[in-house]
């Protein structure tokens, strides 16, 4: 068997040079004439001592095997769930759960975890976890006042400035990090473009390039608010200020170069709002295709990215003239569901008040008959 081993270090890279400097004459040690002890010695002629002060040490250096390092995390978000059940679907998450409450070792593992929580709870009851051991010592450990720093400037590419009107960062933490800008002049008549048409292009920012947009969207009309679908990172929704909604997919751009993408689709402007569109949310569906949008023209409107010709549904936030429409949006879908449950069981009575309307004329119309007939018989016997 052959051992060899590789030295990677070169040989004028071992041990440290020498370095001589010219320093003037130091008196480390004088011995003085004695004449008592001066029988004791033998003169020499010529005489030679050598003395060095510096201690004697010795330097030995070696390779020793490269120690490979990896750093390596997890991002815990929701964990122990099967591969076939989305944790962001209740209906899943309930349905898993009830299975999972029916095994006989589920309640073995519950059964057996009882005494040890019991053990905890009885420490928290001992421990007073909210007790003050320095109070009324008001220390400031901060070191310095809290601050931030900017690393990155995103400005609008085109000549004329425009606003950000919305900012959305990319769902996927292992994606790049990216983030969706949506620019619009939201004034009426502003004087910018009174001589030239306003801009429609909103971009794609890569956090580590901030000199170019990674991507650059071409709306009908300039977009107010731009959202990534959380469940497809490739697809986006749009609102724009004529009140359009776009649908755009990156992975087919429809342009002349690969950073232009078009829309994939676009609503119908008979359709769609007839204010600018301010705010625009993906609803939490299997599907992933349903997102819903409100204007200030007081509409708030369901859609289909699979079909963008109509809105699914439609819900009239106000019928005021005065009113200012809705500018902001978030999405619950318990709240929604409520919401349906309860048109339905008002359709429910009035529906039900109208049977049972019919139901007591007809009984009315019936004993009426009823006892015409019989006075009428009874009437026929007398005479």
């Amino acid at each position: 068997m052959e051992l060899a081993h590789l030295y990677v270090k070169k040989r004028r890279e071992f041990g440290k040079h020498c370095k001589f400097a010219a320093v003037p004459a130091e008196l480390l040690e004088a011995i003085p004439v004695t004449d008592a002890y001066q029988s004791n010695y033998i003169m020499r002629n010529p005489s030679i001592a050598c003395f060095d002060t510096a201690p004697h040490m010795s330097e030995h250096e070696a390779n020793t095997e490269r120690l490979v390092t990896k750093s390596s995390s997890m991002r815990h978000m929701e964990g122990g769930w099967p591969k076939d059940v989305d944790f962001t679907e209740q209906s899943d998450v309930s349905r898993f759960r009830k299975k999972a409450e029916k095994d006989e070792d589920y309640k073995g593992s519950v059964k057996a975890l009882g005494p040890i929580v019991a053990r905890c709870m009885k420490q928290v009851n001992t421990i007073d976890i909210y007790e003050e051991y320095f109070e009324g010592d008001n220390v400031d450990h901060s070191s310095e006042p809290p601050s931030a720093k900017g690393l990155a400037v995103f400005r609008d590419p085109n000549e004329v400035k425009r606003t950000a009107t919305s900012i959305n960062w990319h769902p996927d933490p292992s994606a790049p990090v990216k983030l969706a800008v949506s620019y619009s002049i939201l004034n009426f008549q502003d004087s910018r473009f009174a001589n030239s048409r306003m801009p429609q292009q909103s971009y794609i920012w890569d956090v580590l390039n901030p000199n170019m947009p990674d991507t650059e969207l071409l709306p009908p009309s300039p977009l107010c608010c731009l959202r990534f679908n959380p469940k497809n990172t490739d697809s986006l929704v749009g609102g724009s200020y004529n009140g359009l909604i776009t649908f755009y997919d990156l992975r087919r751009s429809g342009a002349a170069t690969s950073k232009e993408t078009l829309p994939f689709s676009t609503s119908v402007i008979e359709k769609s709002h007839h204010d600018p569109v301010y705010d625009v949310f993906w609803i939490n569906s299997k599907t992933g295709n349903q997102c819903v949008s409100v204007s200030t023209d007081g509409q708030m409107l369901w859609w289909d990215t699979r079909r963008l010709s109509e809105p699914t549904d439609s819900l009239q936030l106000c019928t005021d003239v005065k009113s200012n429409g809705q500018v902001v949006l978030d999405y619950i879908a318990s709240l929604y569901v409520l919401l349906k449950c309860t048109v339905c069981f008002k359709l429910f009575l009035a529906l039900a008040a109208v049977v049972f309307s019919a139901f007591c004329m007809r009984e009315i119309v019936r004993v009426g008959v009823g006892r015409l007939i019989a006075r009428v018989q009874f009437r026929g016997r007398s005479f």
